[in-house]
């Protein structure tokens, strides 16, 4: 009994520390972001933007860390189980992908051309000029908010990753029916270096907020909801956010040996 007070209690501090470092995290981002829309820092001091977002990340990443190695126990087997159990999420996610990736590849109006071209363009100009550091933290930090988005707001019955999971699909579909258009089927291959790491953790992250959304049909919605977001974070802070650091590396590194 004793022993459990105590695991509880080194619970509750280190419950304390994880949230001091998320707040610390999440004021260092509102500062990135702010401070980027205002273009408070001139261009040739954008490092200190990336600084600034690199150490937000940290002291979030760190915080989820602390709480789950403070508070649970076996992360990993537990993060492969919920897996396991959101697999017909996953398998729907995957589907999704395909059937708007087919409609974008075959249908393609000007309007929706036009939007796709200008955000692009706009996507181009962002990261024209940015060193490698730079563009590894643009990716990765796209990327990761993305998935925590499609997580977090997937409490609203879903329709977040759902939006998001089509889109992306739609996106993907037309890329790749350019990439053919202009240099044959060899293009595609080109293209999948940059998904190996990325896709699974974005289809992962989609499937948990699908699924978290579903949470209201359940017996006992309240018990469901908590368990489906910790498992969902859990997964979120030990296999997706690992993945997309790869990704980014990998993506950043292509980008730079290409050019």
């Amino acid at each position: 009994m004793r022993l459990d007070k105590r695991k509880q209690k080194i619970c509750l501090n280190k419950s304390f520390a994880a949230f001091l470092l998320l707040t610390i995290g999440v004021f260092l981002m509102i500062l990135e972001f702010a401070y980027s829309k205002l273009n408070y820092f001139s261009e040739g001091n954008s490092i200190l933007l990336v600084i600034f977002g690199i150490l937000g990340f940290v002291f979030m990443y760190c915080g989820g860390i602390i709480y789950f190695l403070a508070c649970e126990r076996k992360n990993y087997r537990a993060s492969w189980k919920f897996i396991k159990e959101s697999r017909r999420h996953i398998l729907f996610v995957i589907a999704l992908l395909a059937i708007s990736g087919i409609i974008g590849m075959f249908f393609q109006p000007a309007l929706i051309i036009e939007l796709i071209k200008k955000m692009i363009e706009e996507l181009v100009a962002k990261t024209d000029g940015l060193n490698y550091f730079e563009m590894l933290w643009f990716i990765f930090q796209n990327n990761s908010g993305v998935a925590l988005m499609s997580i977090v707001f997937g409490v609203f019955f879903g329709l977040f990753p759902l939006i998001t999971t089509f889109f992306n699909g739609y996106v993907l579909g037309f890329v790749s029916g350019k990439a053919v258009e202009l240099g044959g089927f060899s293009q595609i291959l080109k293209l999948l270096p940059h998904g190996i790491f990325e896709l699974p953790a974005i289809i992962l992250a989609l499937a948990f907020g699908l699924r978290l959304g579903m949470f209201i049909f359940a017996d006992k919605p309240g018990p469901e909801f908590r368990y489906r977001l910790k498992n969902a974070l859990r997964v979120l802070v030990f296999v997706i956010v690992p993945l997309l650091i790869f990704a980014a590396i990998i993506e950043t590194s292509l980008i730079f040996i290409i050019k």
